[in-house]
């Protein structure tokens, strides 16, 4: 195990997981990610999911259970982010592909990094819990290439990359491309 934890993908079918089980957390995700968490009911999902309130409480005893387990997700989606950067060696190809990786999440998963940015102004989701590995992979790149402060440049590397992300859920970035290399060029990346 790394220091960003172990894996399991997320939304492959998990070990031990019915499809029914799947199927509750999939609407789950969408529905507290459109509405949000407090406006969905476990009735709603139920009924969405196309299964019995009963059985979602059989599973996951309440929706603060589903929410425990979709956050648990989201945990292991960033650590496979991280732990693919942590193989890169070289400290610039590390801020190149950390930059990549955000222009190219599949659609299909902006429910989940939605609902990651809903979570983060939740007190009792420690979001800096999830991006303290991030920084401290950041300080270490930024110390390598001699940056005069590199903790505080790990925090502004990865608010512009968390900012820039926020913007391409959000339909805000037209031109990706160029931006991307804008971001490259701006930490001499190419």
């Amino acid at each position: 195990m790394s220091k960003f934890g172990d894996y399991n993908d997320i939304f492959i079918p998990l070990k031990n997981m019915t499809d029914k089980q799947q199927r509750i957390l999939e609407v789950a995700l969408q529905l507290f990610a459109k509405e949000g968490y407090n406006s969905v009911t476990t009735a709603k999902i139920a009924k969405e999911a196309c299964v019995s309130e009963g059985l979602i409480f059989k599973h996951f005893k309440n929706k603060e259970g589903l929410l425990d387990t979709i956050k648990q997700l989201l945990k292991e989606k960033l650590d496979k982010i991280g732990e693919e950067l942590v193989l890169i060696k070289d400290p610039k190809g590390i801020l190149k592909r950390a930059i990549e990786i955000i222009f190219e999440i599949d659609k299909n998963d902006y429910d989940c990094w939605r609902l990651q940015y809903q979570l983060k102004m939740d007190p009792n989701f420690n979001a800096f819990e999830n991006k303290k590995p991030f920084i401290d992979l950041l300080t270490g790149v930024f110390t390598k290439l001699e940056y005069e402060d590199p903790s505080q440049e790990a925090f502004l590397f990865y608010y512009i990359n968390d900012t820039t992300f926020l913007q391409l859920l959000e339909g805000n970035i037209s031109d990706k491309e160029s931006y991307k290399q804008f971001l490259f060029k701006k930490y001499d990346l190419i």
